[in-house]
């Protein structure tokens, strides 16, 4: 009995045991699911933050970005602003104040700075990259900062370094500011670098060899650009290891037609220029390849030919800075028929037969002046016979060379005035008696020029020289006056010889139409030469302007039959210090270095 009790008892405490484990369990059970979701909603929650972290990381980073890009931006437009200022070949001060006031227009963005800094130093330095490489550049550094602030307080700043490099143009064999044609009928050699500012037309003849750079701001064109032209044949480019290959394409094997002013798409320049690099070392770089006008140092809309006409006084500083006349130590002037001579604008006295000056003396037949199209009251009579102011380099000692640079003009009002007699106001200058000169020198006239004889060309007393004018006539040193006449040419029996830079007009081609004499006439000529005789020219020889006052159409041989031309650039023009005085420059801006300042 009492063992069947402790039994019940068990038995009945049994059910109360199992009841108490179950509870537990399910308490530990809720405990869990309670950690489970807190822990999840603590997960939940930090990726709700990180992911408005990234979100805000990345929006800021999008916002930096944006604001750099837009810093970079002004910095790009702040460097085409003093380009274009550049484009007219100086850059000063107040040309980065002006272009300051220029920022680009960027939504959503102010520019907070937007300035560059100019150094006040020019330095003389040896350009180390591009199509000028080699050259020597007068440089003056620029810092451009650019700085903006954008959207949800965003900013950025970034900083570009540039320099302003102003070319003296002398350094260059052949420089045009208009299309250039070079069409030369017997072999030419141009040694030296060979730019224009505009097309360039070759058609070699029995052969063009060019033997440096060729740079074209405009298109390449292998043919003629008058009328009667052919497919531009015996063109030849010198390659980096000397070697010679034939020019066999240009820029309409790749596209495009033969108007200057449209152009081939982006592929098709791209073709051209990876012809160039891969044939022709890259020596002819076109528009197609990044070549940007070079511009002379002159306000913007001053036509270039400006620079060589009189001085008065009331030009714009810039102007005034690279005109001959505002620059020279000697002016030579004639006054209806009376001449002048200044120094520092006080009149002195030269050695007899210095300078003079002759009615009717001198004989072209080529530039009647019925003919000329050009408009001016002064060249209207129909003969040929010309007013010359001569200049006599025998009868200038060394002191009346004053800085190096004459000036010559002549006014046909005063005292002639519009009554005076037509054949006193058909003005020439004639230079002789060149063959060695004293010093560095300079001579430039608004009016043509004649250059009789050998000139600069005694050895061992080479000077920098340059002679300047409307238009440059080349006569021999076997020249008579008295032997020319009305269809009457002198045979040019001896070879002749010029040593200087030369800055004239030319006479432009028509597209499709009249030729103008092209390069290889540049220098004209009045005798006939019969190709047995050679006139050399070592220098540069750079045309700006058409000429304004002989400019009638060009034909050759019924005014001169062409000598042999061998014409080489002077090497010594790399050399700043052997540059003729008053040499012009000619300028661009160059990018150097990039960085974002934090």
């Amino acid at each position: 009995m009492e063992m069947r009790h402790e039994g019940s008892i068990r038995d009945r405490r049994q059910p109360g045991i199992e009841k108490r484990a179950t509870c537990a369990n399910d308490g530990f059970a809720l405990v869990a699911v309670l950690f489970l979701l807190v822990v999840m909603a603590g997960l939940a929650a930090a990726m709700q933050l990180r992911g408005r972290t990234e979100l805000r990381i990345g929006r800021n980073h999008v916002t930096a970005t944006q604001s750099y890009y837009a810093a970079e931006a002004g910095a790009e437009k702040f460097l085409a602003n003093v380009r274009e200022k550049m484009g007219f070949g100086y850059l000063t001060a107040e040309m980065v104040a002006e272009a300051a006031t220029l920022p680009p227009n960027v939504p959503g963005y102010t520019f907070t700075e937007f300035s560059a800094t100019l150094n006040a130093d020019i330095v003389a330095r040896q350009i180390p990259l591009g199509p000028f490489a080699g050259l020597t550049s007068l440089d003056r550094d620029l810092t451009i900062t650019s700085s903006v602030e954008g959207p949800e307080g965003s900013r950025a700043t970034v900083t570009m370094d540039a320099r302003a490099q102003a070319i003296p143009i002398f350094q260059f064999a052949v420089f045009y500011d208009e299309d250039l044609e070079i069409l030369p009928g017997p072999r030419m050699d141009i040694t030296g670098r060979v730019h224009t500012n505009a097309e360039l037309w070759i058609d070699g003849g029995v052969g063009l060899y060019l033997h440096d750079m060729v740079t074209v701001a405009g298109d390449h064109h292998l043919e003629r650009k008058a009328v009667g032209g052919s497919d531009g044949t015996f063109n030849f480019i010198q390659l980096n290891d000397d070697s010679w290959v034939e020019i066999l394409l240009d820029t309409h094997a790749f596209g495009g037609d033969h108007d200057p002013n449209t152009f081939p798409s982006e592929a098709q320049d791209k073709a051209f220029d990876d012809h160039s690099k891969a044939t022709w070392d890259h020596n002819i770089q076109t528009r197609a390849s990044g070549v940007e006008p070079l511009r002379l140092p002159i306000p913007e809309g001053t036509a270039p030919e400006e620079i060589i006409e009189p001085c008065s006084g009331s030009e714009d500083a810039s102007l005034a800075a690279i005109k001959y006349a505002c620059q020279a130590g000697l002016t030579i002037r004639v006054r209806g028929t009376e001449l002048e001579v200044l120094a520092g604008g006080a009149p002195i006295v030269l050695n007899p037969g210095a300078v003079a000056f002759d009615v009717n003396k001198f004989f072209d037949d080529r530039e009647q002046s019925s003919s000329s199209g050009n408009g001016q009251s002064w060249a209207t009579n129909g003969n040929s016979d010309r007013d010359v102011i001569e200049i006599d380099l025998l009868g200038f000692p060394t002191p009346d060379y004053q800085n190096g640079i004459f000036y010559v003009t002549a006014d046909p009002t005063n005292p002639g005035g519009p009554d005076a007699a037509a054949d006193e106001r058909q003005y020439v200058v004639r230079v002789r008696g060149g063959m060695e000169l004293k010093g560095p020198l300079t001579i430039t006239t608004n009016l043509p020029m004649y250059v009789e004889g050998d000139y600069n060309t005694v050895p061992g007393a080479w000077q920098p020289a340059s002679l300047v004018a409307d238009a440059l006539t080349i006569l021999s040193n076997a020249w008579l006056d008295g032997a020319a006449g009305e269809d009457a040419r002198p045979n040019a029996s001896v070879n002749t010889t010029i040593k200087a830079a030369v800055l004239a007009g030319h006479t432009p081609s028509d597209l499709g139409g009249q030729g103008g004499g092209q390069f290889e006439n540049f220098p004209r000529f009045l005798e006939t030469f019969g190709g047995a005789r050679t006139v050399a020219i070592t220098g540069s020889i750079v045309s700006l302007w058409f000429a304004q006052y002989t400019d009638s159409e060009w034909e050759c041989c019924n005014y001169y039959g062409p000598p042999r031309r061998d014409w080489n650039f002077e090497d010594r023009f790399l050399d700043p210090e052997n540059l003729p005085p008053g040499t012009p420059t000619v300028g661009q801006v160059v990018r150097m270095g990039f960085a974002r300042r934090y």
